[in-house]
């Protein structure tokens, strides 16, 4: 599996690959009435991958640096699926075939095991009704979060779920609200990846976040220093390399400048 996260400024998007399907995990924000992160990013992005259509969407909570895009991309190209913890009601369902997000659905694709591990219920905070997806390949895998809370890592916690992982998406751009000391223990990740926007008027991700996985022994990568961070799983474990490293331009600052 090909994992790469985008660098969408204040927001997520996700794309997953595997050798012949693909999966869009969030579709990052609108910049504005006419602009979004679905035709600036994520369109241009996979029409240079070649991929035409897509076998799911996954929309993990209705805030809108999560959702801002998805409209352009369900009417630029098919999606087969589009799995979601949004309200019923919302427009987008009459865009795909919708399926709620539901803890304990799994599925393969070219040997590829994807798994919901959260929500298990619709009660609580709009956050911590985020989809949570697990990507393994050949035992290596990754961890996405969208925006749990406290509350949706102590119950991930609380499942008794193996959530190990050798990537993790961190929960809520970094936020201080996730990310606790026992959610980190019970991921044990490699890298933790934050999706932020460069001088994000949140403070993401948050000084006592990058701490916390300092302390932990975990690497960050950030979009908003590193770019796109691409992960790859497969028989011979994870890699992980960031956009800036793979295509350095003059006018960026060398690592130990």
């Amino acid at each position: 599996a090909w994992i790469t996260t985008l660098d969408v400024g204040q927001g997520l998007a996700v794309l997953v690959r595997t050798s012949g399907r693909a999966l869009l995990y969030d579709a990052g924000p609108a910049y504005g009435p006419e602009a979004d992160s679905g035709g600036r990013v994520i369109l241009p992005l996979l029409r240079a991958s070649g991929i035409a259509g897509l076998e799911e969407m996954m929309v993990t909570h209705e805030d809108i640096d999560h959702l801002g895009g998805a409209l352009t991309v369900l009417e630029s190209l098919p999606v087969a699926l589009l799995r979601t913890s949004l309200p019923r009601a919302h427009p987008l369902h009459a865009l795909a075939p919708a399926r709620p997000c539901i803890a304990g659905d799994a599925w393969a694709w070219d040997g590829v095991r994807f798994e919901v591990l959260h929500p298990a219920h619709a009660a609580g905070r709009r956050n911590d009704r985020s989809c949570v997806l697990r990507v393994d390949a050949q035992g290596a895998s990754m961890l996405l979060t969208g925006d749990i809370e406290r509350a949706g890592e102590a119950e991930l916690v609380a499942a008794g779920r193996d959530l190990r992982s050798d990537a993790l998406l961190v929960p809520h751009h970094g936020s201080r609200s996730s990310s606790t000391p026992a959610f980190i223990a019970a991921v044990a990740p490699r890298w933790a990846i934050a999706a932020a926007g460069y001088r994000s008027r949140f403070g993401h991700p948050h000084p006592e976040v990058l701490a916390r996985y300092r302390d932990a022994g975990v690497e960050v990568r950030r979009t908003d220093l590193d770019g796109a961070v691409h992960v790859r799983l497969g028989t011979s474990g994870a890699t992980l390399e960031t956009e800036r490293a793979r295509r350095p331009r003059y006018w960026r600052r060398a690592p130990g400048v």
